[in-house]
């Protein structure tokens, strides 16, 4: 009985979890997902749960919404500047684990600011993840360094929120866009790009090189080179460059995700190798 009461109370606060992403961090479903989720076949009951909470969010009065927006933000250890009269930073993306915001830094650059959607009940748990994070991209960032500009630098923060559950939050330079996921534009538009910018023809080769190299570890560890957006090439016509916006490793490994990255990098094996003289 009391096993069964914990696996109750475990699913009740995931669900909280989510349903404080989708008010708190406007973790909403938005059209550029749902169209992913039917390429890639992948309906999960979380990702139908945030559908059903979107359209909640989307039910719920602009004023609340904002109020929820800046409560999340109250205690943020950034400066976050008025977003159309509300302290909220502007979203520019969400994935699995993040939402991302543009924040401007006093600087004078823009940084990309990636929110932890998980609440973490303690402060030692948030900073093992944190920390977990910051070793897994230092490690591929070391892994593929010599892929020119592949994998940005970054930092992280540990701070209370206002319902006093800990959070974290991670900042990386700004990547100008627009930005697509490799694996979703078509290949002879692909080929045109590598074929009118050397530097990305060059980085992609250099990718592909080091994927090989370390297609086992990459594979078994399930790098996630399969949440959109993860790898991209980002970035105006003719000045493209490959990206890799999240070098994390996947936590619900399953063989199946296995085989999808190991056909994702025999994809790009292909591509880089039709454009390599032979003889």
């Amino acid at each position: 009985m009391t096993e069964q009461s914990d696996i109750f109370q475990d699913s009740c606060n995931k669900y909280a979890d989510e349903a404080k992403a989708v008010f708190f961090l406007g973790n909403i479903v938005k059209g550029k997902q749902f169209k992913y989720a039917i390429a890639e076949k992948y309906f999960s009951h979380r990702f139908i749960r945030q559908i059903l909470l979107s359209l909640a969010y989307h039910a719920t009065p602009q004023q609340i919404r904002n109020k929820m927006h800046e409560k999340s933000f109250e205690k943020a250890p950034l400066n976050i500047e008025q977003n159309s009269g509300i302290r909220i930073p502007s979203q520019v993306d969400a994935g699995s684990l993040h939402v991302v915001y543009k924040i401007a830094g006093e600087d004078g650059k823009h940084y990309a600011l990636s929110v932890c959607k998980a609440m973490f009940r303690d402060t030692s748990s948030a900073l093992a993840h944190a920390k977990q994070q910051k070793r897994e991209q230092e490690y591929y960032k070391c892994m593929f360094k010599e892929v020119p500009e592949l994998i940005l630098d970054e930092s992280y923060f540990v701070y209370e929120k206002p319902d006093k559950n800990t959070s974290v939050m991670f900042t990386r330079d700004f990547i100008q866009g627009p930005i697509r996921d490799i694996f979703f534009i078509k290949k002879n538009e692909i080929e045109k790009m590598l074929d009118a910018n050397p530097f990305l023809d060059q980085q992609l080769k250099s990718f592909v090189d080091v994927a090989i190299k370390n297609r086992l570890s990459i594979e078994h560890n399930q790098l996630d080179i399969l949440g959109m957006n993860n790898l991209s090439i980002a970035g105006p016509v003719g000045e493209e460059k490959l990206v890799f916006i999240d070098p994390h490793e996947r936590g619900n490994k399953t063989p199946k995700m296995e085989l999808k990255i190991h056909n994702r990098i025999s994809y790009l094996q292909q591509i880089v190798s039709e454009r390599t003289p032979q003889g």
